[in-house]
């Protein structure tokens, strides 16, 4: 049952806007006339449709942080909606309507093009939903997914079925489904063949007038093609028309034989005969992939899936030029070799990568580059197969092919030998760092101020030499010293990374990047390119689309803009947009905070692994928030909540991060200036770690108290978990609670001492983290009575080992809990207390299970 009139109601008595309580407190009343229709649509949403008060966010410190996205666009949304179901969004987008006001989706906002942002209404995938994922057949050779699922969880899912989605972008361990689809995602691997749009299969959407349209259901096409029948019509006429010219139709198919996401998928009017009696809906679903949520919102989509092989073989080509490199791939394409991957970087990606390795003292991946030259270049070639031997006949096919290519590098004209692959999956990592290393080491060597951006081209494979020569003139003449080439090579497709500076006014920096992407909208053009080759369009190259489309073709897709959404309130200009200097404006100046975090580039990666995420704020919304926000506000009640005491502080975001930030270390740090002098909750803490054995039977006593009090689908936690605006699960206790039940038996573990006839080598002193020792029952358990660290304690002696406990352990703990806390004293007396107690023993173990917390035991 979701809330109506009575939860408005008691939304403003939780939000008064007369309050003088902090914005997270306070409905906020806008102060121009212009934001009523927004304060008017949130009050709907929560009244008459049902929307929980905490799905409607207001709050101006909130609004910035989740306006935030990888773009170089710095827009701030006038109001944020949190999406729980397709009826949500059916709500949403027909209250929007009938309002008038922008809509913009958002699933990972890991999209660098500014396809993601908007300053109106952003509607965001809730966390925790969408994520759904169902295999169609006993094979997976079509999976079914919704779109808040993460790519790289769909390929874990998929890989018991050796198979995986088509697309692999850079950030598949981050984007989501949504994205990917609305992007047209491809990578580094699928090319075009196997990219989103050719791996369609059905899809599932919410159009701008709110019906629900599901083209795998015989029924749900039946009743759309009642109601909807113009649109359908009119789709078909629209190809009819491009396929009856010739001239039209050749340059578009033309146009997406190579990596092509600027303007809609014209290719659908090409590829689907008009005449065919399913034309209509096939034109649909295939138009919809790259249209970035401008046509149509995607609740689910199936898709086929591609062999996941298992076996491979890596090889590090040098090259003395550009030319040579490109050479050696055209003769690769030419000849149809088995390669999976083809990855060029141009010298000074090269040259960053060895000062990189230089100061870390080390040889890039082992391998020594020599003397580079200015115009050295490098290809990093991968096979791939189900075999071992028929990868190693793979890489000797491919090593004839190169011929005499390969494995040079200093300039002097000699034709080396073939590059050398290997087979050493180790190695091979090795290998890739290199190629992935490009963005960290652009990220940690910027300019403080200065911004990451990284453009996305295509051009025809053999003109790739020509076009990457030019680039590089035109990033020398407007001065990107810094800036380096890489990308797919196999494909035509470069990515051009540089640093930037933003001036918030506009100005000389301003203008000197207009003028860069007036080059390179030129040297597309001039190469017969596409300017996004798989980042979409956006704002980015909106200007550019005429340009590179030519005037017959960009009509047509405002023709498909009207069509689908006549109101024109889904995501209004990205894409199209008439304004010639959209992409120069909103742009994301990087103010200095702090140097642990001042490199980030705000691309997200760290958001999949954040504890947190769900309940405040990511790492990179944080940063956002304090760069966005004056120092003034910094020591506000809803800014530290929202940026200090609400992260989870575990490092967690470091392992994910491109350039190794760790937000938690920074939130340590602050929390540690700010309880310095709050010598109330120092005393406090004092008390706890001199009692701490006491302590944690406390917690785990006040736990089983509320779990007997507010037991999960009790009328009074459904109403607690709708005021306090947790998930709808039943229950009002945090998320990751809800799932375990304190256990206040710790006498399961051994107590005995160590047999003399014992084998040293078998002895482990197992220390449960003191999170385990409260939140230590897995209700989801085969034996959902046993504790974890009894779990952990069978474990390892069914595995040969004597486990046994360290005297008087309830006392013990490693620290972190206060270290995290802003008490980095005491958490450091906690683990000097810990190691005096291992210290007794030669042998132990420690484990911190299910906490991401390392502990500062060890294990021999």
């Amino acid at each position: 049952m979701r809330c109506g009139h009575s939860s408005w109601r008691h939304f403003r008595s939780r939000f008064p806007s007369s309050s003088g309580r902090s914005a997270s407190l306070a409905l906020r009343t806008f102060t121009r006339r212009s934001d009523d229709a927004y304060l008017r649509l949130a009050r709907e949403l929560v009244a008459e449709d049902g929307f929980l008060p905490s799905q409607v966010i207001t709050s101006e410190l909130q609004r910035i942080a989740y306006g935030t996205d990888a773009s170089c666009y710095r827009l701030t949304p006038r109001l944020v909606v949190n999406l729980h179901s397709e009826s949500d969004v059916q709500s949403l987008v027909r209250r929007a309507g009938r309002s008038r006001l922008p809509l913009t989706f958002r699933a990972a906002g890991t999209s660098l093009s500014g396809q993601a942002s908007s300053d109106s209404v952003l509607a965001r995938l809730s966390p925790h939903r969408w994520s759904n994922k169902k295999v169609l057949d006993q094979d997976g050779l079509v999976v079914q997914l919704e779109p808040g699922v993460i790519g790289g969880h769909a390929n874990a899912f998929l890989r018991r079925f050796g198979r995986k989605i088509g697309p692999d972008p850079s950030s598949i361990d981050s984007c989501m489904i949504g994205g990917i689809v609305s992007n047209n995602s491809s990578g580094m691997c699928c090319g075009v063949a196997q990219n989103t749009y050719h791996t369609i299969r059905e899809v599932r959407l919410v159009m701008a007038d709110g019906t629900l349209l599901d083209t795998s259901d015989c029924v749900s096409r039946a009743q759309f093609r009642s109601s909807h029948g113009a649109l359908l019509d009119e789709l078909r006429a629209l190809a009819r028309a491009v396929q009856t010219d010739p001239q039209l139709a050749e340059r578009i198919a033309r146009k997406f034989r190579i990596k092509c996401t600027t303007g809609y998928s014209l290719n659908a009017l090409v590829d689907v005969c008009a005449d065919d009696p399913n034309a209509d809906f096939e034109i649909l679903k295939r138009l919809i992939v790259g249209s970035e949520g401008t046509l149509a919102f995607v609740s689910s989509v199936q898709l086929a899936t591609v062999p996941d092989h298992q076996h491979a073989a890596t090889a590090f080509a040098l090259y003395d030029s550009v030319a040579e490199a490109c050479e050696a791939v055209q003769r690769l394409r030419a000849q149809d070799a088995p390669v999976r991957a083809v990855e060029l970087m141009d010298a000074a990606c090269l040259q960053a990568a060895q000062h990189n390795a230089r100061q870390h003292g080390r040889q890039v991946a082992g391998l020594p580059l020599g003397e580079l030259g200015t115009g050295s270049a490098a290809l990093l070639i991968e096979t791939a197969a189900d075999h071992a031997s028929q990868v190693r006949e793979q890489a000797d096919r491919i090593r004839s092919l190169l011929g005499g290519g390969g494995g040079g590098g200093g300039g002097g004209g000699e034709l080396p030998p073939p590059p050398h692959f290997e087979h050493d999956r180790c190695r091979s990592q090795q290998l890739w760092e290199v190629r992935r290393g490009v963005i960290p080491i652009a990220g940690s060597r910027r300019r403080q101020g200065t911004a990451v951006v990284l453009e996305d081209v295509a051009v025809p494979l053999e003109r790739l030499a020509a076009f990457t020569t030019r680039l590089q003139v035109a990033f020398r003449r407007l001065h990107y010293d810094d800036a380096v080439v890489f990308g797919h090579a196999l494909d035509g497709n470069l990515h051009l990374l540089f640093t930037q500076h933003f001036d918030r006014d506009g100005g000389p920096e301003t203008n000197r990047y207009a003028a860069l992407m007036e080059a390179i909208c030129e040297e597309v053009v001039r190469h017969e390119g596409s300017l996004k080759a798989e980042h979409g369009t956006g704002r980015n190259v909106a200007p550019f689309v005429e340009r590179e489309w030519g005037t017959q073709a960009y009509e047509l897709m405002w023709s498909l803009k009207r069509t689908f959404d006549p109101s024109n309130i889904l995501n209004p200009g990205v894409i199209l947009n008439r304004d010639p200097e959209v992409h120069l404006k909103a742009l994301k100046d990087m103010p200095p905070v702090d140097e642990q975090v001042d490199s980030c580039i705000e691309c997200g990666f760290c958001e999949s692994v954040c504890p947190s995420r769900d309940y405040t704020l990511s790492p990179r919304q944080r940063i956002a928030l304090l760069r966005q926000t004056p120092s003034s506000q910094h020591n506000s009640a809803e800014h530290v909540h929202l940026v200090e005491d609400t992260c989870a502080a575990d490092g967690m975001c470091a392992t994910k991060c491109p350039v190794s930030i760790n937000t938690g270390a920074l939130v340590k740090k602050r929390r540690a200036s700010r309880k310095k002098s709050a010598h109330h909750l120092n005393a406090a803490a004092q008390v706890v770690a001199s009692n701490f054995a006491l302590s944690a039977k406390v917690g785990r006593s006040l736990l089983c108290a509320a779990e007997q009090l507010l037991p999960e689908g009790s009328a009074l936690a459904t109403q607690l978990n709708r005021i306090l605006g947790h998930p709808s699960t039943g229950s009002p206790l945090p998320y990751s609670i809800q799932r375990c039940s304190p256990s206040p038996d710790q006498k399961k573990l051994s107590d005995s001492t160590v047999s003399a006839q014992a084998d040293p080598e078998s002895i482990v002193y197992y220390v449960p983290a003191c999170v385990n020792r409260i939140l230590c029952t897995d209700q989801a358990a085969l034996e959902p009575t046993d504790s974890l660290p009894t779990v952990v304690s069978r474990v390892l002696t069914r595995a040969g080992f004597q486990v046994e406990k360290l005297a008087h352990s309830e006392q013990l703990c490693c620290g972190l809990a206060f270290e995290s806390k802003g008490f980095p004293e005491l958490g450091a007396k906690k683990a000097a207390e810990l190691l005096r107690a291992l210290d007794q023993h030669p042998y132990f173990y420690s484990a911190a299970a299910t906490t991401t917390a390392t502990t500062t035991a060890a294990a021999t």
